[in-house]
């Protein structure tokens, strides 16, 4: 169990000491401990994690938006999508060793819930939801910015590489060594209008089907449906960006 050491270090982590915390406490109070422990009066993280989620979203959505005012709501978008990710969420959060400091219960505890990316992204958002509801929006949005101070960096770097089929190959080829394979399940449609259907596949297992006007543009769609059931890409996206190019 987390003690005073570790949620000292995780406030020189955030650069914020909390006034009440347990408000922190609460928002690193996996379920799973909660249920085992019903006598402690203490609530989930889960309620934190969805107010956490909503703060994130505006935050980032509003450094986007000032830092590159001639992108495209696409690309913002598909920018957006990156950073809030699962897997940006619980990259960050092992940096910041958030698992240490986390209340599971001893079922979860002993089959690794510590790792568990989905466990170490909603208690990243709950952190962040505990920050805006101990010292407001403007310290949410400084801690936010310090925590995601290298992936901005990186984002900014790389915003003109960023299309889905890149990002799908990047996570495959960095994964397991497997370049996706696309291949078209169908087309139909008169020749001026034709529509085609395109399947990812990764190791052999279909990850995510598209649709569009020419084999590119389904085949992006298909990596994007590919990258939300992996897990890389932050809920769901309508569209594909307007600059996505194969």
């Amino acid at each position: 169990m987390p003690g005073e050491r570790e949620f000292d270090q995780m406030e020189a982590q955030l650069d914020y000491r909390f006034r009440e915390r347990l408000v922190l406490i609460e928002a690193l109070s996996h379920s799973s401990y909660v249920n085992e422990n019903p006598e402690t009066g203490m609530q989930s993280n889960e309620r934190m994690e969805f107010l956490g989620d909503a703060v994130l979203q505006l935050i980032i959505t509003r450094h986007l938006y000032e830092r590159f005012p001639g992108c495209s709501e696409g690309e913002l978008t598909l920018m957006r999508s990156v950073l809030v990710s699962e897997g940006t969420l619980a990259m960050l959060a092992r940096e910041m060793r958030l698992g240490e400091c986390l209340y599971l219960g001893k079922g979860e505890a002993s089959s690794g819930g510590a790792e568990r990316r989905s466990n170490l992204s909603n208690a990243l958002e709950a952190v962040i939801a505990a920050v805006y509801l101990d010292g407001g929006l403007p310290e949410a949005e400084r801690v936010t910015r310090l925590i995601f101070k290298p992936e901005l960096e990186r984002i900014e770097v790389h915003q003109h590489d960023l299309n889905y089929k890149n990002l799908l190959q990047h996570y495959s080829q960095t994964r397991d060594g497997e370049i996706p394979d696309y291949s078209v399940v169908r087309s139909h449609g008169p020749q001026h209008e034709r529509l085609f259907e395109v399947e990812v596949r990764i190791a052999g297992e279909p990850l995510g089907k598209g649709k569009g006007s020419n084999k590119k543009e389904a085949e992006q769609e298909a990596a994007r449906q590919a990258l939300i059931v992996l897990g890389e890409l932050g809920g769901h996206i309508p569209g594909s960006p307007e600059s996505t190019k194969s």
